[in-house]
Protein backbone atom coordinates (compact mmCIF):
# COMPACT_ATOMS: atom_id res chain seq x y z
CA UNK A 1 0.00 0.00 0.00
CA UNK A 2 2.73 2.50 0.94
CA UNK A 3 6.02 2.51 -0.90
CA UNK A 4 9.15 3.88 0.71
CA UNK A 5 12.01 5.46 -1.18
CA UNK A 6 15.10 6.82 0.59
CA UNK A 7 15.14 9.95 -1.57
CA UNK A 8 11.41 10.73 -1.67
CA UNK A 9 9.91 9.24 1.49
CA UNK A 10 6.49 7.60 1.44
CA UNK A 11 3.71 7.74 -1.13
CA UNK A 12 0.42 8.88 0.34
CA UNK A 13 -2.38 6.60 -0.91
CA UNK A 14 -5.85 7.92 -1.62
CA UNK A 15 -4.71 11.27 -2.93
CA UNK A 16 -5.61 12.17 -6.47
CA UNK A 17 -2.00 12.17 -7.64
CA UNK A 18 -0.57 9.99 -4.83
CA UNK A 19 1.85 12.63 -3.64
CA UNK A 20 5.26 11.85 -2.20
CA UNK A 21 5.66 12.82 1.46
CA UNK A 22 9.04 12.86 3.17
CA UNK A 23 9.23 9.99 5.67
CA UNK A 24 9.92 12.39 8.57
CA UNK A 25 6.66 14.26 7.85
CA UNK A 26 4.46 11.29 6.98
CA UNK A 27 2.83 10.76 10.40
CA UNK A 28 1.87 14.46 10.55
CA UNK A 29 0.55 14.30 6.96
CA UNK A 30 -1.47 11.18 7.75
CA UNK A 31 -2.98 12.77 10.89
CA UNK A 32 -3.93 15.89 8.91
CA UNK A 33 -5.67 13.79 6.24
CA UNK A 34 -7.58 11.77 8.83
CA UNK A 35 -8.77 14.92 10.60
CA UNK A 36 -9.69 17.13 7.66
CA UNK A 37 -10.46 14.90 4.66
CA UNK A 38 -13.25 12.48 3.91
CA UNK A 39 -13.96 10.29 0.89
CA UNK A 40 -16.82 11.36 -1.34
CA UNK A 41 -19.41 8.55 -1.32
CA UNK A 42 -20.07 9.01 -5.04
CA UNK A 43 -16.58 9.29 -6.57
CA UNK A 44 -14.31 8.01 -3.74
CA UNK A 45 -12.02 11.04 -4.04
CA UNK A 46 -10.66 12.71 -0.89
CA UNK A 47 -12.44 16.00 -0.23
CA UNK A 48 -12.02 18.49 2.60
CA UNK A 49 -14.87 17.98 5.06
CA UNK A 50 -15.73 21.68 4.87
CA UNK A 51 -16.04 21.48 1.07
CA UNK A 52 -18.15 18.31 0.79
CA UNK A 53 -21.47 20.12 0.13
CA UNK A 54 -20.00 22.30 -2.61
CA UNK A 55 -18.13 19.29 -4.07
CA UNK A 56 -21.34 17.29 -4.31
CA UNK A 57 -23.35 20.14 -5.83
CA UNK A 58 -20.65 21.02 -8.37
CA UNK A 59 -19.03 17.67 -9.21
CA UNK A 60 -22.17 15.55 -9.07
CA UNK A 61 -24.91 17.93 -10.19
CA UNK A 62 -27.76 16.83 -12.44
CA UNK A 63 -27.75 18.24 -15.97
CA UNK A 64 -30.54 18.21 -18.55
CA UNK A 65 -30.25 17.74 -22.28
CA UNK A 66 -32.54 16.99 -25.23
CA UNK A 67 -31.71 13.28 -25.47
CA UNK A 68 -31.84 12.21 -21.83
CA UNK A 69 -34.22 13.63 -19.27
CA UNK A 70 -31.45 14.01 -16.68
CA UNK A 71 -27.88 12.81 -16.52
CA UNK A 72 -25.32 13.19 -13.76
CA UNK A 73 -22.38 15.39 -14.65
CA UNK A 74 -19.06 13.56 -14.36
Amino acid sequence: MLSVSPSHGKISPGTEDEISVHAANFSLHEAHCLLFLTLCPECDKPVAQNDMKSHQTEAHKQVRNAIFSSVKAA
